[in-house]
């Protein structure tokens, strides 16, 4: 009875947008059930990302030579960025992982039980090709977007005579442009770790392709 009102309850409402899916969760399964998973992430979040700093600043000591003046160098960055990304996986991964599960398996009650459940570490390969490169990216584009600006705006506080501050905005439109990049080159990899991770068996034609 309860995979039966679940699967009702969601198709009503798929085409009704996020809050109408909310509301349909909530009088279904309580509100507790938006939450579902929620501990996990919650939970790493600290260790995710003090493993993300942690190897980004090993990454960009590593790639200097440990020369503090070249530390600062796109490269160097880049580098910092992909190793911090990898390292945090070791976390993100299995978090997530169980986040999904507890999203989905538990709601679906019985039918669950006769889906794929993936182990714990399915999909990491895709989740370190999504991770490790386009946090290189991330880092990278940050600081070449920071830069660009940070000498446009002084060019032109020079020219008018006014020394001030650097502005609010160079630091938001930067992590704007670098999360879009980054998004752009992870992507496709994030793809590919959803469908490891899918509940249901793959075609055997991409069976061997998304193995990873």
């Amino acid at each position: 009875a309860a995979a039966t009102t679940v699967t009702s309850s969601t198709s009503s409402a798929v085409g009704g947008g996020p809050l109408v899916e909310m509301r349909v969760l909530a009088a279904s399964f309580g509100p507790a059930s938006l939450w579902r998973g929620a501990p996990a992430l919650i939970g790493a979040a600290p260790f995710q990302n003090a493993l993300l700093m942690a190897g980004y600043g090993a990454g960009r000591r590593w790639s200097s030579g440990n020369d503090e003046a070249r530390q600062d160098r796109l490269p160097a960055v880049f580098v910092g960025g992909c190793v911090g990304g990898l390292l945090q996986c070791l976390v993100a991964s299995p978090a997530e992982l169980y986040k999904v599960r507890k999203q989905v398996l538990d709601l679906i009650g019985g039918e669950g039980q006769q889906l794929v459940r993936p182990k714990i570490t399915s999909g990491m390969g895709a989740t370190m090709l999504r991770d490790g490169l386009p946090h290189g990216v991330w880092f990278a584009s940050y600081e070449w977007c920071k830069a660009y600006l940070s000498d446009a705006a002084n060019g032109e506080s020079q020219a008018s005579g006014d020394g001030g501050d650097q502005s609010m905005v160079v630091p938001l439109l930067s992590g704007a442009f670098a999360a879009s990049v980054a998004w752009g080159v992870g992507y496709p990899f994030d793809l590919i770790k959803a469908s490891i991770r899918s509940f249901t068996p793959l075609p055997p034609v991409f069976a061997f392709k998304l193995d990873i």
